[in-house]
């Protein structure tokens, strides 16, 4: 018996189409957008909707599709006293200019290479309290279940009674559909668009359709700012303008430079070969004179050397005596050519030397061409090299190769496997094969990402690591392991277990301290 279109599927087999991708399956993520739709702004407002699972794990996928689009993205997020930048499709050299410390300077350096910027508010922060202005767009991220269309209403409708009520003008509002296929996503716009042009006499295009979370996120590097003064939402959006500005005004300073320089190298000077075309002009008197000899009427090469050694005798056997002066025709020459090296400078032009007076006579009466000059070469730049150390390694290393984080928990060992997309979060179990998650701190918003899909491949991890004997009746417990015990002072009183692992140098070389920072109550149990 098949099952009716009406009948509700399975809330399992949802939830693996979310984290499983279709290689078959086109998205929108992979059409062409057209042009002028929202993916190509600069500054974008992202809102968050009614998102299946969890919202936060969401982020990600959307920030990469849109970079798909515009190129290297910001994704910055608010969370209270709390901001973070995460860097997709760009350059990673880019990171390592970064400062960590100050929101500010980061936002300086960013803005010269990110082609767009993605800004999702604090989730505590009424969307009646947002400024629009400064936006170019809105993206409303939803899902397409009842329970989202409604939620995505309602926060068009919030968006446009706040701008009408200010007197501002109603931004451009987009939908961005996540965890939806791309026909689900359609309907659900289209319900959308139906209710929003009659109440509200606006129009919601879909601007993106992210099916399911894939493991092909070109994540950069992220940064977090905590403990720090965030100022209001216009002040940093109004950071990133002046930034792009400032940008702007160097790159057009510096074509500006480029193209007067281009133009110098590149515009004729007509003083450039005066001194070249002297010398043309009294070798052609010169041949001239001489009755215009073609290279079939000069003497015989013997001749010419015998006479000349009779005139010169002196050149020839080391003795020294009067010398026989040239002809006028060949000092006008002469004359001529030592001018043009004068007033020449010696890249320019540079006049072979002649051996004697019978190869000068020879060669001017023989060639009806100039002598060829001797180009001058550059020399090759130097290069100095700094010998350095070699840098040492930035975690517990064995032969080369780094060693899992479950070596500095005590009782636990490491499974073979690692969760798609999110492979730096390690996998371990203990002696009683409770499964157990360790990650470093900047990657705990992944955790509860891997922890659902324990949960969910639970039998094919049982198979996979039949000889650990993993038992599933309880959830997975989560290690967060960081160099720097203040940066999660903060979670001391959750049920995370907080490790550090940081390095200490000692004359016998670069040793690791590992400890436990805290000890929650549920541990191991």
């Amino acid at each position: 018996m098949t099952r009716s279109s009406h009948q509700q599927s399975n809330p399992y087999d949802e939830l693996a189409e979310l984290f499983l991708t279709d290689p078959d399956q086109q998205s929108l993520n992979d059409q062409p957008l057209e042009p002028g739709s929202a993916v190509a702004s600069k500054v974008r407002l992202s809102l968050v909707g009614h998102l299946p699972v969890r919202a936060g794990v969401w982020m990600s996928p959307y920030a990469d599709a849109a970079a798909r689009h515009a190129g290297p993205t910001a994704m910055l997020r608010f969370d209270g006293p709390m901001a973070s930048i995460e860097l997709l499709r760009a350059e990673p050299s880019l990171v390592a200019r970064l400062d960590g410390e100050d929101l500010r300077a980061t936002i300086e350096v960013l803005a010269g290479s990110v082609r767009q910027w993605l800004i999702r508010p604090d989730v505590g922060e009424g969307i009646d309290q947002l400024d629009t202005r400064l936006c170019d767009d809105v993206h409303v991220l939803t899902g397409a279940d009842e329970a989202a269309v409604v939620a995505a209403y309602q926060m068009v409708k919030q968006l446009v009674d706040s701008s009408e009520q200010g007197g501002r003008r109603v931004p451009d509002i987009a939908a961005a559909v996540l965890g939806a296929s791309p026909e689900a996503a359609e309907r659900m716009v289209d319900r959308l668009n139906r209710t929003a042009r009659s109440f509200l006499g606006v129009r919601i295009p879909l601007a993106l359709c992210v099916p399911c979370m894939e493991h092909t996120i070109e994540s950069t590097g992220f940064l977090r700012f905590e403990n720090k003064t965030i100022p209001p939402l216009g002040e940093v959006i109004n950071w990133i303008r002046r930034a792009e500005r400032t940008h702007k005004a160097i790159g057009e300073e510096s074509a500006a430079v480029d193209r007067s320089r281009e133009r110098r190298q590149i515009s004729p000077d007509p003083q450039a070969h005066a001194p070249r075309n002297e010398f043309i002009t009294a070798l052609e008197a010169e041949l001239a004179s001489s009755g215009g000899r073609s290279s079939d009427d000069r003497p015989d090469e013997s001749a010419v050397a015998a006479d000349d050694s009779a005139s010169d005798p002196g050149e020839m056997t080391g003795r020294t005596g009067p010398r026989e002066s040239p002809s006028p025709s060949t000092a006008q020459m002469q004359e001529a050519a030592g001018s043009s090296r004068a007033a020449s400078s010696p890249d320019e032009w540079a006049p072979a030397r002649t051996a004697g007076t019978s190869q000068s006579r020879a060669s001017s009466a023989g060639s009806s061409m100039p002598p060829r000059g001797h180009a001058r070469l550059t020399p090759k730049p130097k290069v100095t090299v700094e010998c350095k150390s070699p840098e040492r390694s930035a975690e517990p290393t064995e032969g080369g190769q780094a060693l899992p984080l479950a070596d500095q928990v005590a009782g636990l060992t490491a499974l073979p496997v690692r969760c798609p997309g999110h492979e730096r979060v390690e996998l371990a179990a203990d002696s009683s094969g409770r499964v157990h998650l360790l990650m470093r701190d900047p990657d705990l918003r992944d955790a509860h990402v891997v922890s659902r899909w324990v949960r969910t491949h639970q039998e094919l991890l049982a198979l996979a690591c039949r000889e650990h004997g993993l038992t599933f009746d309880r959830p997975p417990t989560i290690h967060v392991v960081t160099d720097r015990p203040d940066r999660v002072a903060d979670l001391h009183g959750s049920d995370l277990h907080l490790h550090v692992v940081a390095p200490v140098d000692v004359e016998a070389g670069r040793q690791w301290y590992a400890a436990a920072l805290n000890q929650p109550q549920a541990a191991y149990g």
